[in-house]
């Protein structure tokens, strides 16, 4: 009877330790980055009262008999699941999104302590701290070079509060806008519309007809869809008279035409990916092993020079080559963006020529150089004692990254074909006016 009593007095003393632990994260509901608890339940041991016995010639055995003495609270979980990011009023408050600490020290940085409370503000001295004081740590940033140093070790946060930033001048002004329909061509009033199918010519009833009438002509929006549009004016075609009169456009100003988003897809040869759970040898398009294994980056993507020795996965050299799509105080951008193929053994690259107005952000001009080994033919092999271990296989200076086909003869495993080094995907052309007379090919 007694027993009986204490294990019911252990689950109520353990049901009231998680009480305790609900009622702290309830009262923790309002607390800046603050990770709710979880008590975990576990059984004490058990009184035998009688042990098991095995079967003998006749009788079978017994389990044996043994009684639960309760239950306990073996420790509490801490949950370190996502909270919700909320807007605040003060400039100073900052959360993250995702996994991350942020470091704060009281000591200088000698001794660091993590928090994801960023309830932050400045004292007096211009040092970012938290709310018991401690200073937040980080890489400052040079005011003369507009730069931060990452590879220095974290010190404390310090804004002068008597700093005054100099103005930066612009360099570089863009704009987007629709051109005007109703703009006046030469010196008739004719607003602009949509390229019909044959210059002042109606396929649909083979009739010719005047560019002003208001009648039908037939627009193509696929080779085998045609619709029919009102006609409202001159071609696009007249955009510039013979005196380059109507959009007042003046010496070497245009505008560029895409008609579809440049995208160029590497190894065209179809090769596997590496798949570090075959045990065998293996012929691949390789980008790293994503552990020891690194390969050489070595590419000119629309004049801009990426470069990268330490790639370990194709996961880096995408995020890598991202780094440079736009551009910066530094160099141009390439306007290109890159995309991991399905199988995981190539890298597409898109240019959707929405943005840019120079000849290096538009289209798709890529080189690959002959120092590049990322993406390249390479012989994994297999040892049941060493693992896998890897040799370049690439032929030459061709790349597989535009190979097509691969020799099957008495060089197998190399590059057969398209083994040049460059190759341009253009869907992007410029238009510019010149009041001198072109020659046109």
């Amino acid at each position: 009877m007694m027993r009986s009593l204490w294990s019911g007095v252990s689950g109520l003393q353990a049901h009231q330790t998680a009480m305790d632990v609900e009622g702290n994260n309830i009262a923790n509901v309002n607390t800046t980055g603050f990770k709710y608890s979880r008590a975990d339940f576990g059984t004490m041991f058990s009184q035998t009262v009688k042990i098991a016995t095995a079967p003998t010639d006749g009788r079978g055995g017994q389990n044996p008999l043994q009684v639960g003495l309760g239950v306990s609270v073996s420790s509490t979980t801490r949950i370190h699941s996502q909270g919700s990011i909320q807007t605040t009023n003060k400039n100073t408050d900052v959360a993250i999104n995702g996994d991350g600490f942020f470091m704060v020290s009281d000591d200088g940085g000698l001794t660091n302590y993590l928090t994801r409370d960023g309830d932050f503000k400045l004292d007096a001295y211009g040092n970012f701290v938290n709310n018991s004081g401690f200073v937040v740590q980080g890489w400052n940033i040079n005011w003369d070079t507009q730069t931060i140093d990452s590879s220095r070790t974290p010190q404390n946060i310090f804004i002068d509060p008597g700093m005054h930033i100099p103005a930066a001048k612009s360099t570089e002004v863009a704009i987007k806008a629709n051109l005007n329909s109703g703009l006046n061509i030469g010196t008739a009033s004719r607003p602009l519309y949509s390229l019909d199918s044959i210059h002042g010519y109606n396929k649909k009833t083979g009739e010719t007809k005047d560019e002003n009438d208001t009648g039908t002509t037939q627009f193509y929006t696929t080779s085998k869809n045609a619709i029919d549009v009102t006609e409202k004016g001159v071609d696009c075609a007249s955009l510039f008279n013979a005196s380059g009169q109507g959009l007042n456009l003046r010496e070497g100003q245009g505008i560029w035409v895409s008609y579809a988003d440049a995208k160029y897809e590497t190894n065209k040869a179809g090769l596997s990916a590496f798949d570090e759970n075959s045990h065998k040898n293996q012929t691949v398009a390789f980008w790293g092993d994503g552990k020891e294994q690194k390969v050489h980056l070595s590419i000119v993507l629309n004049g801009v020079k990426i470069e990268n020795k330490d790639i370990k996965s194709i996961d880096e050299a995408v995020n890598y080559i991202n780094t440079f799509t736009v551009a910066n105080d530094n160099r141009p951008g390439t306007g290109v963006k890159a995309v991991k193929s399905k199988d995981g053994s190539g890298i597409e690259f898109v240019n959707d020529n929405s943005n840019g107005t120079t000849d290096n952000m538009k289209n798709i001009d890529l080189t690959v150089n002959a120092e590049n080994t990322a993406g390249e033919i390479w012989n994994a092999t297999w040892a049941d004692d060493k693992g896998f271990t890897f040799t370049s296989n690439k032929n030459g200076d061709k790349t597989l990254w535009t190979a097509t086909a691969m020799d099957t003869g008495v060089n197998a495993g190399k590059i057969k074909t398209g083994g040049e080094t460059n190759k341009k995907v253009i869907t992007a052309h410029k238009y510019i006016y010149s009041s001198s007379a072109q020659d046109l090919p």
